[in-house]
């Protein structure tokens, strides 16, 4: 698995660098303020990946919510919906698993930080070398 993640992570990177090539021909040079800008508005890059390869987006939450209900069916006791639900977000809390914090991929599924893999620094994507 960890191959398997090393190579997508490689294939990536090639694809990146190659696009990063062909913009250096197309853009003019780019100066310090240029660069500047860049830095300060590039997306993050995420140094955490889960077991699948997927990066970490993010924590698992629970947040208390109140769906909006228009009736009550008397026999069921199933509500009808009426459509709109309030986000209580004050009650926002961090889910954990064995006392772990939950971290989420872009997948959707949920990871404790020890089952995830750290990018080293020397997998890190050059994006504008000798700059």
């Amino acid at each position: 698995m960890r191959e398997q993640i090393q190579n997508s992570r490689a294939s990536v990177n090639g694809v990146f660098k190659h696009q990063v090539r062909r913009l250096r021909e197309l853009l003019p040079p780019m100066n310090e303020a240029h660069h500047n800008m860049y830095i300060a508005l590039r997306p993050p890059i995420m140094k955490y990946y889960s077991p699948n390869g997927s990066p970490i987006v993010g924590t698992a939450e629970t947040i208390l919510a109140t769906a909006r209900i228009s009736d009550i069916d008397p026999v069921t006791g199933t509500p009808v919906y009426e459509g709109g639900t309030e986000i209580h977000w004050d009650t926002q809390e961090t889910r954990h698993r064995n006392g772990k914090v939950l971290f989420v991929c872009d997948e959707g599924l949920e990871w404790e930080f020890d089952e995830l893999t750290q990018l080293s620094p020397d997998d890190e994507p050059v994006i504008f070398p000798g700059i």
